[in-house]
Order: C-alpha cells, then sequence, then structure tokens
C-alpha cells in the first residue's frame, strides 16, 4: 500500500477523462518483486497456485464489470502481470 512517505508522481493528463471508454494498459507488480506468480523452468512458463488465482481472478473480471472488455494479457511468474483493458460505455 503507498502511504503518504511514497516519492511518486502522477502521471495521469490533467485534461484527460479517464472515465470515457478508451484502452489501458495495466502492470501489476508484487511486493519487493517476489515470485509469487511462479517460475520459468526449462524455457517454460509454471505459474504456482498463486498464478492460477491471479490469471482466473483477471478473466473473471468482465463477471463483475460488464462494460470492461478484456484484451490480450499474461500473467508472468517472474514477478509482473501485465494486461490490456478495454473500457465500454456503461449505457
Amino acid at each position: 500500500m503507498l502511504g503518504k512517505d511514497t516519492n511518486r508522481r502522477s502521471i495521469r493528463l490533467p485534461a484527460y477523462d479517464y472515465a470515457q471508454p478508451s484502452a489501458y494498459f495495466v502492470t501489476i507488480c508484487t511486493h519487493d518483486k517476489d515470485n509469487v506468480f511462479g517460475e520459468v523452468a526449462d524455457g517454460k512458463v509454471r505459474l504456482s497456485e498463486w498464478g492460477d488465482i491471479a490469471t482466473r481472478c483477471w478473466a473473471d473480471i468482465p463477471d463483475h464489470f460488464p462494460c470492461v472488455l478484456l484484451d490480450e494479457y499474461v500473467v508472468m511468474p517472474n514477478t509482473t502481470a501485465n494486461s490490456y483493458i478495454s473500457s465500454l460505455t456503461t449505457s
């Protein structure tokens, strides 16, 4: 969780309406970049139980938010999940 002692600046565009339908790229990193999502062994991805859970939860997003379409995504065992989300209108 980000505390008030973090030294991050917002990269959001001040005049952009982030509620409008658009495509977004999301990156999720684990704490301390721990390899909790799995490993790469013999050149192949082997997800851990947590990697499987992350994959299922990401795939379930449209069930909880019907205005969201998922594009390509990957859960990488080297601590980062990168995903594209396309947001649609809610009407």
